[in-house]
């Protein structure tokens, strides 16, 4: 018992040295005025629909290693991406900064690696969105064209970047850095986690190929990028696809996650099955089924 006690202090100990002593800090623990906020705030923002709207949140992690407390300043749509703090003086390195949701590719940082804290100082950190011209491409990108919404839903049609290609040609529109052969009869799974999009393929032969030689298996999809025939998208809730009278593609021909959906449980999956063509189609979305995470067309499943 006691050698068990000894153990575990010992593997506390270690736990502290690798991590340190830092804690969480607040906001309002000290006397001076602070200001971090978006310097400006991209019309694009008004753009987005109301339930992405919602979710923008760009977050900063300030660190002082003198009182080894760490803070973390949210800006969002409720503060105007404006947030107001009381800090002690000194000095708060901006440990990293990050952005959400993933889907709509934004990119934010500071203008200042540390923001020093005085009485005779400005006192103000700021943010800025680092790729304006691609977050207002991704605005129109998220528009479902006539031509895409018109579509038969196994059509292997997705409209990404506004144009619609044959899902399979994915593979000339995405820059894959992918140098391995695929063994025979083998699969391999390839991603680019830039534009988050990801394919599978298959070696159907029995001698190895180049990924480009094998056939495409599936593609998944997981930014507002792509929009699916019929008009699935990355980042609507579920029901807008799932719904049997108002969703875009209605009941789904199995749904796993959650006993009860969206009780938080676990990932919703909903799934359509294509019993002319095998393909399937399988839409993802987080435990609360609040929005889609990410889409998946496989080919011939079930042929």
């Amino acid at each position: 018992m006691k050698k068990c006690l000894r153990w575990g202090c010992f593997l506390l100990f270690c736990i502290v040295l690798m991590t340190g002593c830092t804690s969480s800090g607040k906001l309002d623990e000290g006397n001076i005025a602070c200001v971090i906020a978006l310097e400006t705030v991209p019309a694009e923002f008004d753009a987005f629909r109301d339930e992405i709207h919602k979710k923008l949140d760009i977050e900063v992690f300030l660190n002082n290693e003198v009182n080894e407390r760490t803070y973390a300043v949210h800006l969002n749509a409720e503060n105007g991406f404006r947030q107001e703090a009381m800090l002690n003086p000194g000095f708060y390195q901006v440990k990293w900064c990050t952005e959400s949701p993933f889907y709509i590719h934004m990119e934010a940082a500071t203008r200042q690696a540390v923001l020093e804290v005085g009485a005779d100082k400005e006192n103000r950190l700021d943010v800025y969105v680092t790729n304006p011209e691609e977050l207002a491409a991704n605005v129109l990108w998220m528009e479902a064209s006539a031509q895409i919404l018109k579509e038969e839903i196994f059509a292997r049609k997705v409209q990404w970047k506004g144009e619609v290609i044959d899902i399979k040609d994915i593979v000339n529109y995405v820059d894959f850095e992918y140098n391995q052969p695929v063994g025979a009869y083998g699969q391999a799974g390839i991603s680019n986690l830039a534009e988050r999009i990801g394919i599978v393929v298959m070696n159907e032969t029995d001698h190895e190929l180049s990924w480009r030689e094998c056939a495409v298996q599936s593609v998944t999809f997981s930014s507002t990028n792509a929009i699916l025939a019929g008009g699935a998208m990355v980042g609507v809730p579920l029901a807008e696809i799932v719904h049997k009278e108002s969703g875009c593609y209605g009941t789904p021909d199995a749904l796993d996650g959650s006993v009860l959906l969206g009780a938080g449980v676990e990932q919703i999956r909903a799934a359509y099955l294509d019993t002319v063509s095998g393909d399937k189609i399988t839409i993802a979305t987080d435990a609360n089924g609040s929005y889609v995470m990410k889409m998946t067309y496989e080919f011939a499943v079930f042929e």
